[in-house]
């Protein structure tokens, strides 16, 4: 029970079973207690695998250890179909998943489903100087951030925690901080998370955008 628990707290995750049985049981359980599209059984008799699957119940011997990440990517930008075809050659269509594009009201639950979301722009000293404004909104989400920057966002980020971020001229790290990104525990991320919101509403909320004008309007 602690464990089934312990696993719906995280975004995803995967239990192995010694048999077949309790893994069909412990699934008949989890489905009741979340979208069943986002559950997947798989034994040496039976395979539910939906599209979406983010926790996985398995017999040991059929745990899919090769899926280890997924990215997602939202939009349609310029670089599109050359990474598409990049993904292609390279035979990483499921690891990477194009959706399109999506409504801006709509960017709020891509955020909230993800376990990561990756910020990056190219060194250079017009970029060094910018704040993307992706970086706002993906702090007041409260999701972990990645990113492979430099300049300013990468002083902000790597003074919150230096852990998940790298310069834009460090580009052959990224594997490593990938890897970083999936061993990370919990309790890290949670803190990680609560200190990026904070940092959000200190510098970049409506009202700290607000009151700065109105500061400068009076001087």
């Amino acid at each position: 029970y602690l464990a089934i628990e312990t696993m719906l707290s995280y975004k995803s995750g995967m239990i192995g079973f010694p048999l077949r049985l309790l893994a069909r049981e412990v699934y008949d359980k989890v489905i009741k207690k979340c979208d069943p599209s986002n559950v997947a059984l798989i034994t040496g008799e039976e395979k539910i695998i939906p599209a979406n699957a983010k926790y996985y119940l398995c017999t040991v011997e059929s745990m899919p250890i090769d899926k280890i990440l997924e990215f997602v990517i939202i939009g349609d930008g310029s670089a599109k179909r050359l990474l598409e075809s990049l993904v292609t050659e390279y035979k990483l269509q499921e690891i990477i998943k194009f959706k399109g594009s999506f409504p801006l009201e709509d960017m709020p639950n891509f955020y909230k489903n993800a376990d990561f979301l990756y910020l990056s722009l190219l060194p250079g000293e017009t970029f060094d100087k910018t704040i993307p404004g992706k970086l706002q909104s993906y702090m007041a989400s409260g999701t972990p951030i990645f990113g492979l920057i430099g300049g300013e966002t990468y002083k902000i980020l790597s003074s919150i925690n230096n852990k998940f971020v790298i310069s834009a001229d460090d580009a052959s790290k990224l594997p490593e901080l990938i890897k970083r990104c999936i061993n990370s525990q919990n309790d890290e991320l949670q803190i990680y998370s609560k200190k990026l919101k904070k940092y959000y509403f200190e510098n970049f909320s409506r009202k700290k955008a607000v009151d700065t004008c109105l500061r400068i309007f009076e001087n």
